[in-house]
């Protein structure tokens, strides 16, 4: 068998982008008894002088016929001049027909088999070759060829060197091993390769392709541009150089320049999944987010498992807040590259804007494991960690980006967001204007640096920020929920209502937009509205102590001091020292009669605030209802020291100096009060009632009058009015009116005590007195209020002209049992006793009511009808007498002094003294004491007794608040801009849409 080394040529075009120059040759000896010629030949075809071996080859053929040797040279010959020819088949069939083991011809049919892209087959006809002679170049290089095609770059780069170690002047291995060296990641050893063809031809673009290929590998960039450039400016077209320059030019941030490139080389292989991928990358870079999803999608395609195109079509989803598609393409690329920090961040970064902060924190950290510098990966992780509420680790996070980044204005929005929840309003403050100075008008920065301000008590600067962020996003609900609370808070309730309703219209399940809206409904008197709003907090939030508190304010308002005194306690349990709830629940239990309750509530709220001017109007009113007056006038005054303003505070202090008799200062406060409020119906029956115990009855009477013009449901001042008629013997009116206070307060014992007086002393049309009315009307008096009294002197006198009698001592026993130096009750008792025939008993309660009223007329006369019974007739007489020196007009005095001195006629002269006979005889009543006056019912809050909801403390009063940004039901800390990507600084913010709740 010869020694074979055929050079030729074959262009093969093989499954990568490359374009290998194949030159075959094989020499071999002559065989035994063969002609000079062939050998001759073979030299010709070793010196690759391919159409000389041809012809040589073709001469033999015509002497020699069906030579297999010159078949099998005229078709490597032909091969190296032109492998698509089609004259070469029909030589290598007829050299293998005549010599099946023509090792020469094998190997040239397997460089036929690569031409068709039968790699296998080639493989196999090469390994057929070899068998025969191990050392032909031509199938090893066939061979070589075959495997690379089939990717066993490896065996490609052993039978290359093999091949080279035959024939070391063959460029076309030395290349070949060049460029499976690389596809192995042996880059060193392929610019080793490549650079020993280019000082054999420096124009080779093949080899000045895939040297700079391995360059770039290797992080030369500047040099694989070089020889980019270079083949580039031999061959415009050149595939390799192409495909690299695009990729070198992508590391240098030339990503227009890449994408170029990598167009052009597209254009040459279009299925290329590397390219499409890294053109991809560069459409991402240059913020064209649709394409690079385009093209990583094509390369996905052709390489499903490609990580790299994952991970860039994830960050494209990314940029298009498409947050889920971005964490479903990282997944994938991480379960290929579970260390890509690249992945990780992108994967972290739009979990934190699904709201999964803990699964952010996470893939951050891991982020940051693979590459402790990866400030990007610190940005976002300080982001989640803001919203998972850990704000010194938020901090910690962008205090580490700021210290390399000092102008990183996404890091400052975070850490902003992070000190406003630590409460650090005012560092929230010069974090957001430090951002806004590098990126002015930044959303996210003037959101959270309004909701700093508005914890700052600038709700004027709240409000501009807010409004800034609205110019550009008017359905922005953190903006629409903050402006709302800073109207709110700023008095704006119009403004509160309607910034919160366009916030539910957005969000309609804001706890905070509903909790404020709520209140400011509260100040607006839409309790109804109020407690609507508060209600859908409570139902989405049962322990909201805020909207507890706002809605126990409405109820109250509402007359609903049963559920006010509930929701206050609710909110108080949640909030033990609460000012509001405490002043709230003291109002509805003041109001509900609990007057005990009511002043332990509004001193506990004193004992937090003791400016509370609400809290000690109320208070001052419990005081009054429990007949402590000096402590409620106490209490009201240093509510009016704190604003004078408050006409219910004047209104109280003047009811309170009413009770103790001051009734100049009565009327006087009763007028301020007036002044500050002119349709206070209880400011005017109060003054009534001032004038009533002065006994200006008319003046009295007037003030009631205008009280029930303004309120013809006061029942107080009916009562009053009633008295005062009473007093200048109007008792019909007096009737009527303490009728009519019966119909509104059922359970008046003072309107049934006056009733009962009226109706003793008016006659019906026939002249007769209304006793039972006056006995019925007393007693339910007495069974309303069983230490009244008059009530019981009245209702003595009553069964007295009725005949009851021992009823009669009954009562009036009963009224000096309560007023033991009533002498009222002592003349009435003494005359029933009288009545009875009691006289020793008589006489007693008489003499008893002259030691307290000594010119009593009746007394005298009932003492001397008691001795005249017992036969002292000389006492008898010297009562009279008494009687007659107070009493002038009495003739019957005389009658009985005269009976007495001519003792026949003593019998039928005795008549017992006159009972009450007629309005010019009726005893003026009592003084009222605390149990006669009418109680006062506030069924409404005037403007100024709304207790300012709140802690409390200077102007404008503060209204509810969350305990300043320690309540739970904050806005989100949603740092807007997905900032930074990595591998390239940060390049743009965009605002985090917030989804989930403010202060």
């Amino acid at each position: 068998m010869c020694d074979v080394n055929l050079l030729t040529t074959a262009l093969a075009a093989v499954s990568r982008p490359a374009t290998l120059l194949i030159l075959v040759a094989a020499v071999c000896a002559p065989a035994s008894g063969q002609s000079a010629n062939s050998a001759g030949m073979h030299a010709l075809l070793a010196q690759h002088r391919f159409a000389e071996a041809a012809q040589a080859a073709t001469a033999a053929l015509a002497s020699h016929p069906g030579d297999p040797q010159a078949l099998a040279v005229r078709a490597a010959a032909r091969y190296g001049l032109d492998p698509a020819a089609p004259a070469i088949a029909s030589d290598v069939a007829a050299a293998l027909a005549a010599d099946p083991r023509s090792a020469l011809a094998l190997a040239v049919r397997a460089g036929l088999e690569v031409q068709r892209r039968d790699d296998k087959a080639a493989l196999a006809t090469a390994n057929a070759a070899l068998a025969v002679a191990p050392r032909i170049a031509l199938a090893l290089r066939i061979r070589a060829l075959a495997k690379y095609d089939l990717d066993d770059n490896r065996g490609a780069v052993e039978d290359a060197s093999a091949a080279v170690a035959a024939d070391p002047r063959d460029t076309i291995a030395l290349r070949l091993r060049g460029i499976a060296e690389w596809y192995i990641d042996d880059d060193r050893a392929t610019i080793a390769d490549e650079t020993a063809v280019l000082e054999r031809d420096p124009r080779d673009t093949l080899a000045l392709g895939y040297r700079a290929a391995a360059k770039y590998d290797l992080g030369d960039n500047t040099g694989a541009l070089a020889d980019a450039d270079a083949a580039l400016a031999i061959d415009p077209g050149a595939y390799q150089a192409l495909q690299t320059r695009g990729a070198a030019r992508y590391a240098t941030r030339d990503f227009r320049g890449a994408v170029d490139d990598l167009t052009k080389a597209l254009a040459i292989v279009p299925r290329s999944a590397r390219n499409l991928a890294l053109r991809g990358a560069a459409h991402y870079y240059l913020d064209e987010d649709d394409a690079a999803i385009a093209d990583e999608t094509s390369a996905l395609e052709r390489d499903p498992g490609n990580a790299f195109a994952l991970r860039i079509r994830g960050g494209a989803h990314y940029d298009k807040n498409q947050y889920r598609d971005a964490i479903v393409d990282e997944d994938a690329s991480l379960a290929k590259v579970p260390k890509s920090r690249f992945a990780l961040v992108i994967r972290g970064a739009a979990k934190y804007y699904l709201d999964d902060n803990a699964g952010a924190v996470a893939d951050e950290t891991e982020a940051l494991a693979v590459d402790p510098a990866a400030a990007n990966a610190r940005m976002y992780r300080g982001a989640a960690y803001s919203d998972l509420g850990r704000y010194a680790a938020a901090i910690d996070d962008e205090n580490a980006v700021l210290a390399a980044q000092p102008k990183n204005a996404y890091a400052l929005r975070v850490r902003a967001a992070a000190k406003y929840g630590l409460t650090d309003n005012r560092g929230a403050v010069d974090d957001d204007d430090a951002a806004l100075a590098i990126e002015p008008g930044n959303a996210y920065a003037l959101r959270i640096r309004g909701a700093a301000k508005f914890y700052l008590l600038d709700y004027a600067g709240a409000i501009v920020d807010e409004s800034a962020v609205l110019a550009g996003a008017p359905k922005d609900a953190f903006a629409l929920r903050m402006r709302g609370a800073a109207n709110y808070y700023a008095g704006n309730y119009h403004a509160s209502v309607d910034d919160e309703t366009a916030a539910l219209a957005v969000a309609a399940d804001s706890v905070f937009a509903l909790r404020i809206r709520g209140a400011a409904k509260y100040y607006l008197d839409d309790n109804a509205g109020a407690i609507a709003d508060e209600t859908r907090v409570l139902a989405l939030d049962p322990k909201n102590a805020y909207a507890l508190r706002i809605r126990g304010a409405a109820k109250h308002d509402a007359g609903d001091n049963a559920g006010s005194i509930a929701d206050e306690s609710a909110a108080l349990a949640i909030e033990p020292d609460d000012v509001f709830a405490l002043e709230i629940r003291g109002a509805a239990k003041y109001y509900s009669d609990d007057s005990a309750g009511a002043i332990a509530d509004e001193t506990a709220a004193l004992k937090s605030n003791p400016t509370r001017a609400y809290a000690l109007r109320i208070r001052g009113g419990a005081k009054y209802d429990r007949d402590d007056y000096a402590g409620a006038v106490a209490d009201e005054t240093a509510a009016l020291a704190i604003d004078a303003t408050s006409a219910l505070a004047f209104e109280i202090r003047g009811a309170a100096y009413d009770q103790l008799g001051t009734y100049d200062r009565a009327v006087a406060d009763e007028t301020a009060a007036i002044a500050r409020d002119p349709k206070s119906d209880y400011a005017y029956a109060e003054r009534g009632a001032a004038y009533f115990y002065q006994s200006r009855y008319g003046e009295a009477i007037a003030d009631e009058m205008k009280a029930v013009g303004l309120n013809p449901k006061n029942a107080f001042a009916y009562e009053m009015r009633g008295a005062a008629r009473y007093y200048l013997d109007r008792y019909a009116e007096a009737i009527a009116d303490e009728t009519a206070a019966i119909g509104l307060r059922p359970a008046s014992a003072f309107a049934f005590r006056y009733r009962a007086a009226a109706r003793f002393y008016a006659p019906d049309a026939k002249g007769n007195r209304d006793f039972a009315g006056t006995i019925d009307d007393a007693s339910r008096a007495i069974a309303l209020d069983p230490r009244s009294a008059s009530a019981y002197e009245r209702r003595g006198v009553a069964r007295y002209r009725l005949g009851d009698l021992p009823g009669a001592v009954d009562d009036e026993s009963a009224a000096l049992a309560l007023s033991p130096n009533d002498a009222f009750a002592y003349r009435n008792r003494g005359l029933a006793l009288l009545a009875l025939k009691q006289y020793d008993k008589a006489v007693a309660d008489e003499r008893a009511s002259l030691t307290i009223e000594p010119n009593s007329a009746i007394a005298y006369e009932a003492i001397g009808d008691s001795f005249a019974a017992l036969g002292r007739a000389g006492d008898a007489i010297d009562a009279y007498r008494n009687a007659q020196r107070l009493d002038r007009s009495n003739a019957s005095l005389q009658r009985k002094i005269d009976a007495l001195a001519a003792p026949a006629k003593t019998a039928a002269l005795l008549v017992p003294a006159r009972f009450f006979t007629g309005a010019a005889r009726r005893p003026t009543l009592a003084p009222l004491t605390v149990a006669d006056l009418p109680s006062i019912v506030y069924t409404r809050l005037d403007d100024d007794s709304k207790p300012p909801p709140g802690p409390g403390g200077g102007p404008p009063a503060p209204r509810p608040t969350p305990a300043p940004n320690a309540d739970v039901h904050r806005p989100a800390t949603d740092p807007g801009g997905v900032g930074a990507k990595p591998v390239l600084p940060p390049r743009r913010a965009r605002d985090k849409a917030d989804q989930r709740f403010p202060p």
